[in-house]
């Protein structure tokens, strides 16, 4: 039974509403890093409601290896995941290593869609 306070949502009925399965959900549960970055990724995504389980993986690969230095564009690439513009695990690498290398400056939105293959 979920016990549901200053109405938070539990972490596990968020995960599985994205659409993880069971046991990542609660293998998630399991690292209070993870679970901190999955849960900031949702609401930031805005997909509090849930989402389809293809976006749910993006967004889980999105909460563990997006890169530290450039945080400050991580609503930018979750609303390209959660409108399908990038929808494949691929895209989202080629978003990483862009984002990796542009760190925390601003970048040209042409040049970033060019290099994670969006069709614009």
């Amino acid at each position: 039974m979920v016990v549901k306070g200053d109405n938070s949502e539990a972490p596990l009925d968020l995960f599985l509403k994205i659409g993880l399965d069971e046991r990542t959900a609660k293998n998630t549960i399991a690292n209070n890093k993870v679970t901190a970055n999955l849960t900031a990724v949702i609401h930031e995504a805005a997909v509090t409601d849930g989402c389809d389980r293809a976006v749910g993986n993006l967004l889980y690969t999105v909460a563990t290896k997006f890169p530290a230095n450039a945080l400050v564009h991580r609503p930018t690439l979750l609303q390209y995941v959660v409108s399908l513009k990038i929808k494949t695990p691929a895209q989202l690498e080629a978003a990483f290593s862009f984002f990796a290398t542009t760190g925390s400056e601003s970048f040209e939105v042409n040049e970033f869609e060019e290099a994670c293959g969006v069709d614009t």
